[in-house]
């Protein structure tokens, strides 16, 4: 028959068991530190004869982060090994098949209306929990939308862009050249999106002299055709 033994043992004598089943990660543990801070050790540490930890490493390990020297305990005393080792398996099992009631969490939530520093749980969703129908509307009807500060950006980075490209065009009419005497030997075709351009060199056929002339060329934006200004 197994029995039980109630005892407060320092933390420095508990040891974990060879393998805990169960992990617990950073997170976690600063959330039972949090929850220790506010309502102190609620539950047991259950123990072996030998004080190797059958449930509670996580509140263990939270205990001696948070600085403290003792437990309160549970010694379980008359199991085999093997009944150790059920016993850690059903520990954990039957403790994660509980399923949460959305509708209760809510209900509570919302009596502790702007109290809401609750171990374990993000207060951002618990306030999206209680958030009102009209809450909710207002928000999906805002998202995407564009607000005075981001179009008055837009409209800056917009009129900056026009400004260069008529810099760029004007030092193309201060190069260009008289076609009357040459023939063209350099042609720049401006693509107003991203201002790329193309050069192919023509020799003068009268004086077999290589010179430079600037031609305008924008690329059409429905058909793709190139066409010469």
């Amino acid at each position: 028959m197994v029995k039980h033994e109630r005892v407060n043992i320092n933390l420095s004598n508990l040891k974990p068991p060879e393998r805990n089943i169960r992990i617990h990660p950073e997170k976690q543990i600063k959330e039972i530190i949090k929850s220790l801070d506010k309502f102190g050790q609620c539950r047991d540490i259950v123990i072996d004869e030998n004080n190797i930890i059958l449930a509670g490493n996580g509140l263990w390990e939270a205990m001696k982060l948070r600085g403290d020297k003792k437990a309160c305990t549970v010694r379980l005393i008359g199991l085999s090994e093997k009944e150790k080792l059920k016993f850690m398996l059903a520990d954990n099992k039957t403790f994660s098949l509980g399923v949460e009631d959305l509708e209760g969490i809510n209900e509570i939530v919302t009596k502790l209306g702007d109290e809401l520093d609750i171990p374990g749980y993000d207060e951002e969703t618990l306030k999206m929990l209680t958030a009102t129908a009209e809450d909710v509307t207002d928000k999906i009807m805002r998202y995407g939308t564009i607000d005075e500060s981001e179009i008055n950006e837009i409209k800056v980075k917009g009129e900056r862009k026009e400004e260069y490209i008529n810099k760029f065009q004007n030092n193309i009419r201060e190069n260009e050249i008289d076609n009357n005497n040459y023939s063209v030997s350099e042609s720049v075709s401006v693509n107003r999106d991203n201002l790329s351009y193309t050069t192919e060199n023509l020799e003068n056929n009268e004086n077999k002299q290589t010179i430079t002339e600037v031609r305008k060329s924008i690329i059409c934006p429905k058909c793709g055709e190139r066409i010469w200004l």
